[in-house]
């Protein structure tokens, strides 16, 4: 699936506000010869970017640089992380939500956002 300047529009569309923009930058296809991180750290991504990625590119480091260059980034975790659990989120949760808390990475100061999600219809 290929997106590239289309709008999406979330609600009436009628307010400015409700307007976002998706711009698809990278998507390479490959034999699968080098590790997906490897090029992750090649990318220069605009500060604001938004990156979303799977657990091939786990890199402690990488998320460190990527927060420093004010790149925000959603990831899936893998089972071996090592995650120290913080405050747990307060106020409503969207249905499917199992857990919403803050946690640290390895030995990395930065806080992040973990979020859990369940899906009604699969179980997943």
């Amino acid at each position: 699936m290929l997106l590239k300047n289309q709008e999406l529009r979330w609600g009436n569309g009628r307010e400015k506000s409700q307007r976002r923009r998706l711009s698809a930058r990278l998507c390479r296809f490959d034999r699968g010869r080098e590790h997906e991180i490897n090029l992750a750290r090649t990318l220069a991504l605009p500060k604001g970017s938004y990156v979303v990625f799977d657990r091939g590119y786990t890199d402690y480091a990488w998320y460190r640089e990527l927060c420093e260059d004010g790149v925000f980034f959603v990831s899936r975790l893998k089972s071996n992380a090592i995650v120290t659990p913080g405050k747990k989120r307060r106020g409503r949760k969207s249905p499917g939500v199992t857990e919403d808390r803050e946690i640290r990475l390895g030995n990395l100061s930065e806080p992040f956002r973990l979020v859990a999600y369940r899906d009604a219809e699969t179980d997943i």
